[in-house]
């Protein structure tokens, strides 16, 4: 049998698009946790604008990793071997990415670049807890559509009920992104289960959370679009899994600590 690497001429793996979700969301990052801090402490070389355009581009070209992050997830309802696991792995890094978190992006509830003060803040949780909420309720929704057991009205009442739930979870918990990206994440795996292409897939997880998060998301195509045009389902050389759950606190944590050295020594 052919492998799809062999019928296309470019061929977007899986790997290829985890990758360059994390450089992407490290770029975006960096903007939030330093250049930012720096700007609102007016605390920025030469000219504020200046900066403040090199931040707009740092978050424009971040906006392309929590879509890529979305389609990977509604492609793993699919095709991982234990959806209860993967689950799991998210739940755990929820807790495991808090503190990072909020070392990193915690001042913007308490307006503290500290550690002591941010090692917790509970207005704000990690996105961990977003694409948890996102995968439990597109598993619950292909559970029910796979069983073929209830009326369709009822089926369609029950569907409402889970993304209700979810989303108000999302909303509660104040997660990243929160309903938003829920419903994101939702309206990925119905475009995929009504058997649209990756691409345009993409333009629908793009145009919820341009609509319901931030205009900033729609930059997202402009990354996310092409690659998605040129992705045929092959997984490419993964490596480990874990060193995509690992990267998310990692790099929250190096970037907290790189801030805070930064205003130690007066530099921002």
């Amino acid at each position: 049998m052919e492998k799809a690497a062999d019928r296309h001429t470019i061929d977007v793996t899986s790997a290829a698009l985890k990758w360059v979700a994390a450089v992407t969301m490290v770029i975006d990052h960096i903007g939030a946790v330093i250049l930012e801090w720096a700007l609102i402490e007016s605390a920025v070389p030469w000219d504020h604008n200046f900066w403040a355009i090199v931040d707009l581009l740092l978050r424009a070209i971040g906006r392309s990793s929590f879509p890529i992050f979305i389609f990977l997830m509604v492609e793993a309802l699919y095709y991982t071997k234990s959806r209860k696991k993967y689950l799991e792995r998210l739940l755990v890094f929820c807790l495991i990415s808090e503190v990072p978190f909020d070392l990193a992006i915690g001042y913007t509830n308490t307006w503290e670049a500290d550690f002591v003060t941010n090692f917790f803040v509970p207005q704000y949780q990690n996105v961990f807890f977003t694409l948890a909420c996102g995968f439990a309720a597109i598993w619950l929704i292909e559970e029910i559509y796979k069983s073929e057991k209830l009326p369709f009205p009822i089926e369609l009442l029950s569907y409402a009920l889970i993304i209700a739930f979810f989303t108000a979870a999302a909303a509660f918990l104040k997660t990243d992104y929160g309903a938003g990206g829920v419903l994101a994440i939702i309206a990925g795996y119905f475009a995929k289960r009504f058997g649209l292409k990756p691409v345009f897939c993409g333009i629908v997880i793009i145009g919820v959370l341009t609509v319901l998060s931030s205009e900033l998301e729609v930059w997202a195509a402009v990354i996310v679009l092409p690659l998605l045009a040129f992705y045929h389902g092959t997984k490419g050389r993964r490596g480990s899994r874990w060193i995509f759950y690992i990267f998310y606190p990692a790099q929250f944590a190096l970037l907290a600590v790189v801030r805070n050295t930064l205003i130690a020594l007066g530099i921002i």
